[in-house]
Parts: C-alpha cells; structure tokens; sequence
C-alpha cells in the first residue's frame, strides 16, 4: 500500500533545491542536496524516497536525484512564485536584495500565486526571465527556465 505524504514546505524547499542545483544531466547528488539543506544525507534520502514515491523525483543509486516533469512542473511554480514575491518586495516595497531571500521563501510558502496578482504588482510583466534583476534565474510562465 501506497503511502500518500503531506505535501508541505519540506518537500518543496526539496523540489526547489533540486531544480537550482542541477547540472546539465539534470543530476544532483544527495549529499550536495543534503548540504545545501543542511541536514543529513540519511534525511534526505528518506525524503528523497517518499519524492520518488510520489513520482516526483527519479533517484538514480550512486550518481544523484533528478525531477520527473511533474516534480520539474510543481519545481518551476514553486520558483516562480518566489521571484515574484522577491520582485515585489524590491519593487513595491523597496526592500534590498539582500534580505529578500528568506522573506521570499517565507511569503511563497504559505501566500498563494493569487495573493501576489493582489498586490497590484505588474505579474504579466515579469513573465520572461530576462525582468528578475535579483539573484538567480526567474522561470517564465511556462516554468522554463531562462539560460544563465
């Protein structure tokens, strides 16, 4: 028997981290994940197993993680509501890039896509990778990622 887990900020700060942190096969070794959570290699495997339970995420023994397009989708829009909480928070509140990082995250976490259209910030605008001036890449409308 399956066991359905509890989608939450876990397992998309997982999602998330992946799809920053692949290289151009799409891998990323448990332990760089592992790192980059701050946790141990043996959580992250867990949570790497209950992702691939889910379909999320293909683990491949010895080489790395990598997302299935599902995992890649829900991976994209988690990303995508962050830039734009990040872009709204330099732009309409004027707050440094430097402290929006973490707020970000906070904000896409538990603020749905919608909360951010209310914030009367121009969200159509900031569809194309190119408009995000903050660090790291800004994924497109269509979850895709622009080039480096």
């Amino acid at each position: 028997m399956s066991e359905k887990i509890a989608f939450g900020e876990s397992a998309e700060m997982y999602l998330k981290s992946i799809h920053e942190l692949a290289d151009e096969s799409g891998l990323v070794p448990i332990s760089t994940l592992a790192e980059r959570l701050g946790i141990t290699t043996v959580s992250a495997g867990e949570m790497i197993r209950r992702l691939q339970e889910q379909k999320l995420v293909e683990h491949q023994p010895y080489k790395g993680v990598a997302l299935t397009a599902p995992g890649r989708r829900l991976a994209s829009s988690i990303l995508r509501r962050q830039r734009l909480w990040e872009c709204f928070l330099s732009v309409q509140l004027g707050l440094p890039w430097e402290r929006l990082y973490e707020l970000a995250c906070q904000l896409e976490a538990w603020a749905p896509l919608g909360a951010v259209v209310r914030t009367g910030l121009p969200v159509g605008t900031l569809g194309g990778g190119g408009s995000h001036r903050g660090p790291g890449r800004f994924p497109g409308p269509s979850g895709v990622l622009p080039p480096w």
